[in-house]
C-alpha cells in the first residue's frame, strides 16, 4: 500500500493549516486525479466522494489550529510536516510505503 499526504491552507489569514493523507493500493484510484489547482470544484467533489467511499482506501485530515500558527516559535513548514506526519499516522501501516 502507498500513503500519500499533503497540505492546503500554508499560511492561511484565517483558519487552520489542513493535511490530508490517503493510503490505498495504486490501482485502486480513481481516474483522474490531479493537481487540485487543475481541476474543477465538482470534479475534485466527485473524486474526494470516490476516495472516500470506497472501503480499501484510508484518508484522514490533521489540522493545525490558528493558535498553534501564531505561537512565536512556530514556523510554516515546520507546522506543515507535523500536519502531514499526523494524517500520515491515522492511517499507515507497518510496512506501507510513505
Amino acid at each position: 500500500m502507498v500513503v500519500g499526504a499533503d497540505e492546503a491552507g500554508k499560511g492561511p489569514a484565517l483558519g487552520p493549516m489542513v493535511a490530508g493523507a490517503v493510503r490505498a493500493a495504486p490501482e485502486d484510484l480513481p481516474s483522474g486525479l490531479a493537481d487540485s489547482k487543475e481541476l474543477t470544484a465538482t470534479r475534485r467533489e466527485e473524486l474526494a466522494a470516490e476516495l472516500r467511499d470506497n472501503p480499501d482506501i484510508a484518508v484522514a485530515a490533521a489540522a493545525i489550529p490558528p493558535e498553534r500558527i501564531d505561537a512565536p516559535d512556530t514556523d510554516m513548514n515546520g507546522l506543515g510536516v507535523a500536519a502531514q506526519a499526523e494524517a500520515v499516522a491515522a492511517v499507515a501501516e507497518a510496512g506501507d510505503d510513505v
